[in-house]
């Protein structure tokens, strides 16, 4: 199951207990936290600040009951697996979109270099019929595009 931090969905204003202080061997400030895991999903909790390292002092503390309705314990995770799955539908949008960018850019630049470029003409010295065909050419191109 995705982290995610949704502690600030879970407070209710007029809750004292989240405006107590929290004191334990670090003497840190320790911060309500959320357990978004199957057994306890929305379940709130402290711990210590370097609880699972070397420097742990191995505090814990639920700030909620351990009781949780089933449907909670049904609905929570599975908002959270389609929040994550939604998340990953956005992420591919938004790179595919960067794709389609990229490569309409790389075509302009090649287009517009094709553009560019003198086409030799053997009959015209002041360069009419060159610059006829560079506007044809320009013309057939944009109808291409448009066809795709």
């Amino acid at each position: 199951m995705k982290s995610v931090n949704l502690s600030k969905l879970c407070m209710e204003e007029n809750d004292s207990a989240l405006k107590q202080v929290i004191h334990y061997n670090h003497e840190i400030l320790l911060y309500l936290k959320t357990s978004w895991t199957s057994s306890n999903p929305g379940r709130r909790y402290w711990t210590c600040h370097y609880y699972g390292g070397p420097r742990s002092c191995d505090f814990w503390r639920w700030r909620d009951l351990e009781d949780i309705d089933p449907r909670s314990k049904y609905v929570i995770p599975k908002l959270i697996e389609k929040q994550g799955e939604l998340e990953n539908v956005v992420e591919s949008c938004h790179f595919n979109k960067v794709e389609k960018l990229i490569g309409l850019s790389k075509s302009i630049k090649e287009d517009s270099e094709e553009v560019d470029k003198p086409k030799e003409s053997k009959h015209d010295d002041n360069g009419i019929n060159m610059k006829l065909e560079k506007l044809k050419e320009e013309i057939r191109k944009i109808k291409e595009k448009e066809k795709n």
